[in-house]
């Protein structure tokens, strides 16, 4: 790296080889490796670099939460004008990262993050029921009145693409929901 900037064979070899875990993270190394043509400890080395550098989190299974009885759910929050970012801070980190996990069992945060445009926040989770999501914000605002303003609620009726992997059940769920009208 330079500057903060990876080199440009670098920057290369990264692409191939997350592209080649994109859709499979348990892929070996010896394939990943035959499949770029490249020796294995190449590979190694490069992915070795990528998670120590934070650019590879972690690998996680891809879960289908409806056949669990679960929902999706994408939370949009808007923040008041006027704003104690000092104490915003530390609500992202206590709270988004932490605290709500252990507020409630019913529902759990797959992801958040902090935006520009109409909303500030958006907190993506996992629920068996809106009112679950709603009793969650509820209580965030009741905690965080001072900046919070207010929060719409999407609920996520098919999932077309998660993770880069189109959902393997997509057409039966569109024709579902095609049949149902």
């Amino acid at each position: 790296m330079v500057d903060g900037r990876m080199d440009g064979h670098y920057l290369d070899s990264v692409m191939k080889i997350l592209f080649s875990i994109r859709n499979n993270a348990r892929k070996s190394l010896t394939v990943i490796a035959k499949e770029l043509g490249v020796d294995r400890r190449t590979v190694a080395s490069i992915v070795k670099k990528m998670e120590d550098d934070n650019i590879v989190w972690g690998y996680n299974p891809i879960i289908d939460v409806t056949k669990l009885g679960y929902k999706y759910f994408t939370v949009l929050v808007r923040m008041k004008a006027t704003i104690n970012y000092d104490r915003l801070g530390k609500v992202l980190l206590d709270s988004m990262v932490d605290g709500f996990q252990k507020l409630n069992q019913s529902f759990y945060i797959v992801d958040s993050g902090y935006t520009h445009g109409v909303y500030d926040f958006y907190v993506r989770m996992v629920a068996r029921r809106v009112v679950d999501v709603k009793k969650f914000m509820n209580q965030l605002i009741q905690d965080n009145d001072d900046f919070v303003d207010g929060f719409d609620i999407l609920e996520e009726i098919i999932t077309i693409r998660r993770c880069n992997l189109v959902n393997p059940e997509l057409e039966r769920l569109v024709h579902n929901i095609i049949d149902s009208k």
